[in-house]
């Protein structure tokens, strides 16, 4: 099995700051999401993948780097693939977002999110993740905070077939 990335988006937006998401820099996109309500999607696509056509796709880690602030408690909505056939799974997990940045992982390299992509649509610009988060405490404000997205697509390359021939024979 083949790997590349994992590769950084070109593209973001639905947060304040959206395109913060592009590099670990401690410059982070954004969402204030009020006490008990559900934020924004952030949309982050656009990751310049060339899987080699032909080849047959195993999986896909999504990592982000995220973090909390305010006195509520942020967690995961939904986080879904987006720009591929197929409804994504939610790979959401109960838990809440710590004040430290720290990167966590979705997916995996057996791992198609409960789609059938092909390859066209991961090299596409339109290929990316869907975050949303949610406020649980339902008695105070917090944000939302991701310093990064990054993703690596696992795969098995096409094989080639060599036709059979005459070794070291001369055309006439």
């Amino acid at each position: 099995m083949a790997s590349l990335g994992p590769n950084n988006p070109a593209t973001a937006s639905g947060w304040v700051n959206s395109t913060f998401v592009f590099a670990s820099d401690d410059s982070r996109a954004t969402d204030f999401i009020a006490f008990g309500t559900i934020g924004g999607v952030l949309s982050v696509t656009n990751f310049s993948f060339s899987v080699p056509a032909g080849s047959t796709l195993n999986g896909i880690l999504m990592e982000y780097e995220r973090s909390a602030t305010g006195t509520g408690a942020i967690e995961d909505y939904e986080i879904k693939l987006t720009g591929v056939t197929g409804a994504s799974a939610n790979k959401a997990v109960a838990g809440t977002w710590t004040p430290a940045d720290a990167y966590v992982s979705r997916g995996g390299s057996s791992d198609l999110w409960s789609t059938t992509p092909t390859v066209s649509e991961i090299n596409s610009t339109t290929f990316g993740v869907l975050i949303t988060a949610q406020e649980t405490t339902m008695t105070n404000d917090a944000t939302a905070r991701i310093d990064h997205v990054r993703i690596t697509v696992y795969f098995t390359p096409a094989t080639r077939s060599i036709a059979p021939g005459i070794i070291g024979a001369r055309p006439y």
